[in-house]
């Protein structure tokens, strides 16, 4: 069931950022996903969507999978050091990674952009632990795995 409900979030987000919007969705997927999980197939999924996003935004291929793979590095380094399921954590990670995502992808609203993000970040993250508490009667401790 988890798979799943990853899953459609992750193809939905897809679809949205290569046809819709220029924000970065998927980065905020990848985050949650990764805080959630905590699993290294998660730096896959990276890859294949930067690779996927490349291609039907026409840029150079890779260029996207490099960024969401230093994204999330990044957080692994800091799993240890910070609390990472903090709104606090995750709203200062998604505004720095979505400022240097419009940066380096010459987004003139980068600031904007990274803003806009953060907050649907925050939002996403409080979406999907409402959805926890509804399903398993409880908030989802991040560091532990309730599912």
């Amino acid at each position: 069931m988890k798979y799943f409900f990853i899953g459609l979030s992750f193809l939905l987000a897809l679809f949205l950022q290569a046809t819709l919007t220029t924000l970065p969705v998927v980065l905020i997927i990848l985050l949650l996903c990764y805080i959630y999980c905590r699993e290294e197939w998660v730096f896959f999924l990276a890859f294949i969507a930067g690779i996927f996003l490349d291609l039907m935004q026409v840029r150079v291929v890779g260029l996207e999978s490099i960024f969401f793979l230093f994204f999330l590095f990044f957080v692994f380094l800091y799993q240890r050091k910070f609390e990472i399921g903090s709104y606090y954590f995750i709203f200062l990670i998604l505004f720095l990674g979505s400022f240097l995502y419009g940066v380096t992808f010459a987004f003139s609203h980068a600031f904007f952009m990274a803003i806009v993000t953060a907050v649907g970040g925050i939002f996403s993250f409080w979406v999907v632990q409402k959805i926890q508490r509804i399903i398993w009667g409880d908030y989802f401790s991040v560091g532990q795995q309730y599912f």
